[in-house]
């Protein structure tokens, strides 16, 4: 499903939960993360809340989760930006959550990158970039 299809899937939730709040005093909250890559190890989430375009540049946060028992690394959120026409992706900034409750946040400085066929990132630009870019 792109971002596109969520999106509308996203306001008949708003839509529904605006209906079912006047009728019962619990409204349902639209869904923020949205899951790219799961497997035994890695947990891969969008958060849409994050999504911003300026021209055909989309900027949105990534947050990656391990799975793996006594892994030190808990989860990162990746503050990144990709440029839909080019096919390349910058990192902006970084925040590390460790097992014992610490985090550590970095500014990026990267210079664009190509994205790389069958990567991560290219789930993340065929998710948000519109078909075709």
């Amino acid at each position: 499903m792109r971002l596109w299809d969520l999106q509308t899937s996203r306001q008949a939730v708003v839509f529904g939960a605006v209906v079912a709040a006047m009728t019962v005093a619990a409204p349902v909250k639209a869904q923020r993360w949205h899951s790219l890559d799961h497997s035994n190890r890695l947990d891969a989430s969008i958060d849409l809340d994050s999504v911003q375009w300026e021209g055909k540049t989309v900027r949105y946060q990534l947050e990656l989760k391990t799975l793996q028992a006594g892994s030190t690394f808990k989860r990162s959120r990746t503050t990144s930006a990709i440029d839909c026409e080019k096919n390349r992706r910058k990192g902006l900034a970084v925040e590390r959550f460790d097992a014992d409750g610490s985090s550590k946040k970095y500014a990026l400085d990267y210079d664009w990158r190509t994205i790389i066929p069958g990567s991560l990132i290219e789930k993340v630009h065929d998710f948000l970039c519109p078909a075709g870019s």
